[in-house]
């Protein structure tokens, strides 16, 4: 979304949802883009209940807010139930995990962002 000198591109600064398609990222996980720079990422992942997304660690800094429904979120040794409207901050380079208890929508932020999923 940056160049070099830091200039957005007018059609990625307002992001309309329905024109994301996203990606599949794994049985029963939808994940899309929505908003990103170089320092900051913003995706929604929509889960189906019973959807896990596997332990994994990276070096962004992570933060999921849960829109709807319930999910059981682990990071490293340590499981909690989020539900509509919790959060949980994953430092960088920490392990963690997620199960869907119910249809789920959750929102990520990425800092900075996952060259990854571009």
């Amino acid at each position: 979304m940056t160049g070099d000198k830091g200039v957005f591109e007018m059609e990625k600064i307002f992001v309309k949802n329905c024109n994301v398609s996203g990606d599949i990222a794994g049985d029963g996980v939808l994940r899309k883009v929505l908003s990103y720079a170089d320092d900051l990422m913003l995706c929604e992942v929509t889960l189906e209940k019973g959807a896990a997304i596997p332990s994994h660690a990276h070096k962004n800094i992570q933060v999921t807010y849960v829109v709807s429904g319930s999910i059981s979120f682990t990071l490293k040794n340590e499981c909690r139930v989020l539900s509509k409207g919790d959060t949980v901050l994953s430092p960088g380079n920490t392990p963690h995990s997620v199960e869907a208890l119910e249809d789920s929508v959750c929102v990520d932020v990425f800092s900075p962002m996952r060259n990854d999923f571009i």
